[in-house]
């Protein structure tokens, strides 16, 4: 009898060959940007972020691909790694510079300083 090999996993590239299913969050620029670039990976959509590592622990997928903020946020979540059995795998897929906007004109009245 002989031990099956181990797949090793290192990057989205890696998980795509082993035929992983890798969770994102759906209807985002990030879910359209890693559908396009990696046309062979089986992609399992869900309609919130958070859904995408609670997919990973109800086992509809192996991996999720998340942003860099998020995990920040999630790592040390009880809720959602209470176990501390989530860790960061591979690299960024692409790096992508965000803001948000805001409703006053702080121009003017200088309202939406924080």
């Amino acid at each position: 009898m002989q031990n099956k090999p181990t797949t090793i996993i290192n990057s989205i590239d890696d998980a795509i060959r082993a035929n992983m299913r890798i969770c994102i969050w759906k209807d985002t620029g990030s879910a359209d940007y890693v559908i396009r670039k990696f046309p062979k990976g089986i992609f399992v959509e869900k309609a919130l972020e958070d859904e995408t590592i609670f997919g990973i622990k109800d086992g509809d997928c192996d991996f999720a691909l998340i942003s860099i903020t998020s995990w920040e946020q999630i790592e040390n979540n009880k809720e959602m790694n209470g176990d501390c059995d989530l860790v960061w795998i591979g690299r960024v897929v692409k790096s992508v510079d965000a803001g948000f906007g805001v409703k006053n004109d702080a121009g003017i009245l200088c309202t939406s300083l924080i």
